[in-house]
């Protein structure tokens, strides 16, 4: 199934939006339906956010974490079945050794993220040291 030219410009707004920080947060947010839940991993343990004010609060919470703030994240592949986008990233900052890389599942509709299960699949090495996980 061929993803549209829909479908990608909202993904790569949401990672665009990522990339920015604190100051995506409104670009970010007009890319979220009303009331869809986004899933991510980002504590160590997926943690669910229901409604774009949640999903609001969540990514403030993550932005206003001591973590890396120049990441560089780029789409590596796009695949579209049963309504669904299977995203894989790779996201690289300053302070990572080793890149973190991911696959996202999205369902958007209407130009609109509805729901979003964001996983790591390989968490970064961290200069001087450590990982994530």
């Amino acid at each position: 199934m061929p993803v549209s030219q829909q479908e990608r410009d909202v993904v790569q707004g949401m990672f665009d939006a990522m990339q920015m920080g604190l100051d995506g947060e409104s670009k970010m947010m007009a890319l979220f339906a009303e009331g869809a839940t986004m899933t991510e991993p980002f504590d160590g343990t997926p943690q669910t956010s229901s409604g774009r004010d949640a999903i609001r609060q969540r990514f403030i919470a993550i932005w206003s974490e001591d973590g890396p703030h120049d990441l560089q994240v780029t789409v590596d592949q796009i695949d579209a079945s049963d309504g669904k986008l299977r995203v894989e990233w790779t996201c690289r900052s300053s302070a990572f050794v080793t890149p973190m890389v991911g696959i996202d599942h999205f369902t958007v509709r209407d130009g609109l993220i509805h729901e979003l299960v964001m996983e790591v699949v390989t968490w970064p090495e961290f200069v001087g040291g450590g990982s994530h996980a």
